[in-house]
């Protein structure tokens, strides 16, 4: 599927404050894999490249992320924070987290986080 930066950027918000609103709802732990998957059926995105609007934006090409995802890491920001396979990035925090607020406030970062300039 062919996405604009604009329409990347947009959906992966969309999905974040989603998933975070469920989250809320539910108010107990959830599967993030399991609610982007059912956050992209639902909404008729068909195998969107790990189902990662960004992903599916840049071939899984990281260096031209268009979200700032606050780490030094130079692939997988959204995995790891300072270096490969450390899982301390935005996305493994919330996947790992067992807090269901906690989960909620960092899918709600996720959702938020801003724009890559330059990229």
């Amino acid at each position: 599927m062919e996405l604009t930066r604009e329409e990347a950027i947009s959906e992966h918000r969309k999905m974040w404050n989603w998933i975070a609103d469920r989250i809320e709802e539910e108010k107990e732990y959830q599967d993030i894999e399991d609610l982007k998957i059912e956050y992209c059926d639902r909404e008729g995105f068909d195998d969107i490249e790990n189902n990662c609007f960004c992903c599916e934006y840049t071939n899984c090409v990281c260096e031209f992320c268009p979200i700032e995802w606050e780490s030094e890491a130079g692939d997988y920001m959204c995995l790891d924070q300072y270096k490969e396979k450390d899982c301390k990035g935005l996305y493994m925090l919330c996947f790992d987290e067992l807090d269901w607020k906690e989960q909620a406030k960092l899918a709600r970062q996720i959702a938020n986080l801003p724009e890559r300039e330059n990229v």
